[in-house]
Parts: structure tokens; sequence; C-alpha cells
């Protein structure tokens, strides 16, 4: 009998082949394993690390840039003052859960009206989803009610807009629900909880007959296929020097990299647009226009004013906060940043009146900061942020693939991140909307005694165009990237309803880039969803 985990090895005959460690490949390596479905290898292009600022919840933002993250940025875009955006995305046990703001949320009921006019099985009820959710819920043991409590300056904003807007208060936000509210975040006694620690730590005591590895500093360079079939990956490990090595899988290989690396993956492998592949040099193995297409994200924009009752969250605690946080787990340290959000619908538009009243339009994230200042700037300004966000943008872009002309990246192929922010016209004016209705709210009566001077966008910007310049120069992703390997038919998508890519057999993508309309909200949770759903079909 094997222990169910190890870690740092190569299993050279797995039943299944699981490229990344985030969201998605943590939730079926566990689940493929308790199903005894088969040996699993988790091949991950970070390593599993100690770093502070993967612990504190706090400290999160501190790990953009550093080497738990991919370190990608998109190229200039013309919608957003030709700037190029960085998109923090995990490297490293948990994938992108282990730098993210931890929040945890269901998708709207109405966010899966595509996936189901794909689904010839009938497989995305909500009913079968709202199962599927709760099951993990009950796993992970999520308590919305016993979250951390709320920085006292957000607690009094939730009262204080509950009371302008004349509506009820939410004990939390479990889902895309009108109104305002705390997050639930995946938190554990003061500490974050990734996708790693809920699902594959548990392992590493747990006596099995079926073995999961997970084998660091492992980047996929494609996966090799017999008679139409992927037969297994060649991959790059780290402490072989880069060489390439080939691994098989008897039952398949599933790709969890996410909305840029899955699509890499395929493209390296041959699947894609063949004009495109075959201008890099590499042979078309299966025409699928769509891989790397399709792109989306949410933009956040930030209204900021000066904060006149409490203190911001610092970027360096005090003592005391430091000495709260190391007895109790609580205090500033333990906030996720983005504590509290809410959802609403835009101002009437009789072009929009017969959608459904309860479905959202945009997403407050609000966190006692400066958004663009936290954590660079040491000495905070006392601010508070409300973050804007437009949760269906029209705007479509695209990952494409190009040479690697810099010999220091090891890797002969980059990705090329072109989301196209504002390219459609209507996700720009939305988001002008959405902030003026904010900056209403925010310069209410009940926000008197919380809330001074508007710093951004600032009282001289009033008028449409003078806000849309700021957006434009200001915004910037929530990095909820999607679509890039979306569910759809063959000429429309590149998987089907039950994450299988056309064309081939036992290839899976099941990630993020296989939603094909972004959520309304964050999407770490239906990824879980997705992941818990194709281990059970693999049975």
């Amino acid at each position: 009998m094997n222990s169910g985990l190890v870690t740092n090895r190569i299993l050279r005959s797995p039943d299944y082949i699981v490229v990344g460690a985030g969201a998605a490949g943590c939730v079926l390596a566990a689940r493929i394993a308790e199903l005894g479905l088969g040996s699993v290898q988790i091949l991950e292009a970070g390593s599993l690390s100690s770093s502070v600022h993967l612990k504190v919840p706090a400290q999160y933002p501190r790990a953009f840039g550093g080497s738990c993250d991919w370190q990608n940025q998109t190229t200039p875009q013309p919608g957003l003052s030709g700037r190029r955006i960085p998109w923090p995305s995990g490297k490293t046990y948990g994938g992108s859960t282990a730098i993210n703001a931890m929040i945890y949320m269901r998708c709207h009921p109405d966010d899966l009206s595509c996936w189901k006019s794909n689904d010839s099985q009938n497989d995305w009820s909500t009913a079968d989803v709202n199962d599927a959710f709760a099951e993990i819920e009950r796993r992970i043991q999520i308590d919305p009610l016993a979250q951390s409590a709320l920085h006292p300056a957000l607690d009094q904003f939730a009262k204080y807009s509950t009371e302008k807007l004349d509506i009820e208060a939410n004990d939390y936000l479990a889902q895309p629900t009108l109104g305002v509210g705390p997050f639930v975040r995946l938190q554990r006694k003061g500490r974050r909880q990734s996708a790693f620690d809920l699902w594959l730590r548990p392992h590493r005591n747990r006596s099995s007959t079926v073995e999961i590895a997970i084998a660091s500093g492992a980047e996929v360079q494609e996966v090799v296929f017999s008679n139409g079939r992927a037969m297994g990956v060649n991959v790059a490990i780290a402490e072989s020097k880069g060489n390439a090595e080939f691994i098989g899988a008897n039952k398949g290989v599933i790709l969890c990299g996410g909305a840029v690396r899955s699509p890499l993956v395929l493209m390296k492998s041959g699947i894609g647009d063949p004009d495109e592949l075959l201008a890099l040099g590499i042979p078309p193995r299966h025409s699928l226009q769509s891989v790397g297409k399709n792109l989306q994200d949410h933009l956040v924009f930030p209204v900021v004013r000066r904060l006149l009752k409490y203190e911001s969250l610092r970027v360096k605690p005090t003592r005391d906060q430091r000495m709260e946080y190391v007895q109790h787990r609580s205090g500033p340290r333990a906030s996720n940043i983005a504590e509290l959000g809410g959802f609403f619908r835009l101002p009437a538009d009789p072009a929009i009146a017969s959608q459904e009243i309860n479905l959202p339009d945009f997403q407050w994230h609000v966190t006692p900061t400066h958004y663009l200042e936290y954590p660079t700037r040491k000495e905070p300004t006392q601010a508070m942020s409300v973050g804007v966000t437009i949760l269906r943008p029209r705007s479509r872009g695209m990952i494409r693939m190009v040479a690697n002309n810099d010999a220091t990246k090891g890797t002969r192929y980059l990705p090329s991140i072109d989301p196209r922010y504002h390219s459609d016209a209507q996700d720009l004016n939305d988001m002008i909307a959405a902030a003026q209705w904010t900056r209403s709210i925010l310069s209410s009566e009940p926000m008197h005694s919380l809330l001074g001077e508007e710093i951004l966008p600032g009282e001289k910007r009033q008028s449409p165009e003078q806000l849309a310049a700021t957006i434009s120069r200001f915004a910037t992703t929530i990095y909820h990237y999607v679509g890039t390997c979306a569910m759809g038919s063959q000429d429309s998508g590149v998987v089907d309803s039950r994450f299988r890519v056309h064309g081939v057999d036992g290839l899976w993508v099941c990630d993020a880039s296989a939603i094909p309309n972004v959520t309304s909200g964050n999407p770490q949770a239906t990824v879980m969803m997705m992941a818990y759903r194709l281990a059970n079909w693999l049975a």
C-alpha cells in the first residue's frame, strides 16, 4: 500500500498526467485518487514555496512579480492608454490560488446558459452544478459565518451603503447576489488555504492503493500522440537541466495550466490554427481554430476616497498588529484586503429591460487601501477604494504563441497576451456608468463621516470624456482570465461539455480556459466545481 501523495517524484507509467497544480489540477488529482481511478502524475512548473507572502493573507500582493508568479504581461493595450498590464498567475503548488485574494464564490446560474447550449448529455443543469458546489463546500469545510472580522472601516461602509441603497445587508456573498456583504474567504485560523492545502496536502499522510506524485520545475513541452490518442507528454525537468523527457499516461492527459498555459501546450503540440502553427514551424496535427481565441478578463477601476475615521491597512504592520496575528491569527494581517463586495444593476436601460432582474451587471471589491498604491507605498495614503468591475464584458482577445529570441528564458516559445480591453466600446460606456453611480453613492450623506475627498478620479473629472480618459489610464486586471480553450462545438470551441478536446482521444482541458464566458464574479470556485465534475465523469 502506497502513501497517497509523494512530492518531487516522477511516476514512469501513471494512469493520468495532470499538467498544472492549480485549482483544477489539485482537485482533479485528489478526486481521481479518492475514486480509485488510477495513479496520477502532476507536472508543475513551479515548486512548493514556504514564502510568508503565500501564508499570511494580507501579504499576497507582495508575491506578484516574484518567483511564484509567471510574471506575464499583456501586449500594449490601445484601450488602456497603450499600457502593458501585468498579469499575475501562480507558478507554485496551488497555482493562482496560492497568490489570489482567496475569494470563494459560486457562479450565477445564468452564467451556465451557454454551457447548456453545448451540452448534449444534459450535464449542466443548475441542480447538478449546485450539488457539486455543495459537495465541495462540505469537503473543504467552508463556513461563511466563521469568517474573520471585517476591517472596522468596511463594517461601517457596509452599514452606510445598505442604508443609502435601502437594501438588506447580506451576511456574506457566496454567489453574485444583488447587494453588499463580506466575501467568503478560503482561510483557516488566519492562514490562507490554497487548492494544494485544501485538496492535496491531506493526502500526504493518507494511506491509499492509488499514488499521487507531483514533480516540481516540470514544464510540459508538448503532448505526444499515437494513432490520434494522447499517450503522454514531453516535459523539461529543471533538475535535468532542461532536457526533455517522455512520460507516458495509460489513460490520458489533462491540461490544467490556466488561460495562458493550456492553449500554449495545445499549440506546441500541433493543435490550433494551422496557418499560425506553420508560421512558427510547428507541423499542424489537428485543426482547432479557436485555440487561444475568445480570451476574456474582468477589468477593475478603483474609485478612491480619503478615509477619515480609521487607519488603512499598513504594508508594514505595527508591533501590536504583528503580535495580534502571532497570538490570535487575527487583525489586519489576517485580512484578504478585498474583504467586502457588492453586486448591482446598471441604471435602467430599455435595451436590457428584458434581462433577468437578479443578474447583476457590475461588482464592487471594497478595500481599506489606496488600490493603486498598496503594497508598494510603505507609508499608506489613508484611503478606501471601491473597485468597479463590469461583469460581462463584450471585448474578446487572444493568446498567441511567438518565437523566443531570448536564450536566457530557456523555452522555445512564449505567450503573447492580447486581451483587447475596451475593443468593444460598450465595455467602456458601461464602466463609465457604473463608476459614476458608485461615485454618487460614496459622496452621499451617510458616507460623510467615513469618507473625505475623492482622490481618484478626482473632483475635477466629472464629464464622461474625462472619466473615460481616467479609466483608460488607471483600470487594470482583477485576474479573471478565461476562455482560450472554451467549451463549444468543434467549429466554435476547443472542448466539449465534458472537457474532452475535440477530435483527439485521451486529452482534456479543464481549467479557467474552458469557461466559454467569464462568470459573474470571482471564478475560483467555478474552476474547482468543473474539476470535481470531470473526475466523476472519468469514473
